[in-house]
């Protein structure tokens, strides 16, 4: 038997070398309020769509603790609204290190579609958060239609032709 993850054969090729599938979707469906100047966690109210494994995914403190070593896609979108010309930034953390983000500035208020995804390695244990930044003096809101976060690793394994 032949195992592939990460684009490449695992561990030899052997099944104790892939990583355990897990798949994560949440979304927001209300508005988060966002204060000016301050990084603020994204919430994910309370809303699952899919989590595998159970408890991948703590919604109290909106932080995802990786189950397997593997690599992971993250994936996340948001709609800020914002009540004047400004930036806004979605951020990435890593076990409470920053490690990336998406911006768009705004000349006028309106909204800001901020998207980002990663592709990386990451080792069971390590913690990810996303986080949300405005700069426009004014008081912003995430729009309770269109945030989610979206998590996924996987590999497989195939039977060796005679």
């Amino acid at each position: 038997m032949t195992c592939f993850g990460n684009g490449q054969e695992l561990n030899g090729g052997t099944p104790s070398g892939a990583c355990d599938p897990v798949n994560f979707w949440a979304y927001r469906d209300a508005n988060q309020a966002i204060s000016s100047g301050l990084e603020t966690v994204v919430d994910w109210n309370n809303k699952l769509v899919t989590e595998n494994p159970v408890g991948f995914m703590n919604l109290t403190t909106n932080i995802a603790t990786i189950p397997s070593n593997g690599t992971y896609v993250v994936s996340s979108s948001i709609e800020m609204s914002i009540a004047a010309a400004g930036s806004g930034y979605l951020r990435w953390y890593l076990n409470n290190t920053y490690r990336g983000s998406s911006s768009d500035y705004h000349a006028t208020a309106g909204v800001i579609v901020l998207n980002f995804a990663a592709t990386r390695y990451l080792f069971a244990g390590d913690t990810i958060e996303m986080r949300v930044f405005e700069n426009t003096g004014f008081a912003a809101s995430l729009i309770g239609c269109c945030n989610q976060l979206f998590f996924s690793c996987s590999s497989i394994c195939l039977s060796d032709l005679p």
